[in-house]
């Protein structure tokens, strides 16, 4: 026996017309159209988003590694080169050198290479070295050859927080310097002139 159209089930297709299954089909395909771009937006937006976060770390980790007076200034500056490299956005092939006053600080595998990003370090306005981050090997072209406009931003960032604590570092160790000279002056000076001191 036949149903009619108004009793029949949404997925008993037989009693539709040609132009409604067609219509039904376009919509079909534009849910899946606009699913697909979704999910393409979304797997976008999470890739940035764990680009953010490794660039944050690096910045956030170098700063923690300048709060400890004790650590020498070498030791720092190959904690950061290593930092860097896990910034980027291809670390399995990342190397980094931070460069100050021609001593380098790089890490284990590094190599300069045709893909190279650098940034200069800055000490009080001065040049006084470079970060640089190299791939060895071949990546995919972005902004500026294959690294990202924002690891532009970053190298930048970690070049002048490289001359900030620099510039740290130097003026302490020039108040230790002063400080003991002063303190140098102040023991020749007491014990040249006890007799001055007595008065009549």
């Amino acid at each position: 026996m036949l149903r009619s159209a108004a009793t029949a089930s949404p997925v008993d297709d037989t009693l539709k017309s040609r132009e409604e299954l067609l219509a039904e089909l376009r919509l079909l395909r534009q849910g899946r159209d606009g699913s697909e771009i979704a999910f393409s937006e979304r797997t976008r937006m999470q890739r940035e988003l764990i680009e953010r976060v490794k660039e944050l770390d690096c910045l956030y980790g170098i700063t923690r590694l300048a709060q400890s007076r004790e650590r020498p200034l070498p030791e720092l500056l190959g904690g950061i080169a290593e930092l860097i490299c896990a910034s980027w956005q291809f670390p399995e092939v990342a190397c980094a050198r931070v460069t100050i006053d021609g001593e380098q600080y790089a890490t284990a595998d590094f190599r300069r290479t045709r893909w190279r990003q650098a940034a200069p370090v800055k000490v009080q306005g001065e040049r006084a070295g470079l970060v640089e981050v190299c791939y060895l090997a071949e990546r995919p072209e972005s902004h500026e050859g294959p690294f990202l406009l924002e690891e532009r931003h970053l190298i930048d960032a970690v070049a002048d927080l490289v001359g900030r604590i620099v510039g740290q570092r130097r003026a302490e160790e020039q108040m230790r310097t002063l400080s003991r000279e002063l303190i140098m002056v102040q023991e020749t000076s007491a014990s040249a002139s006890p007799a001055s001191c007595t008065t009549t």
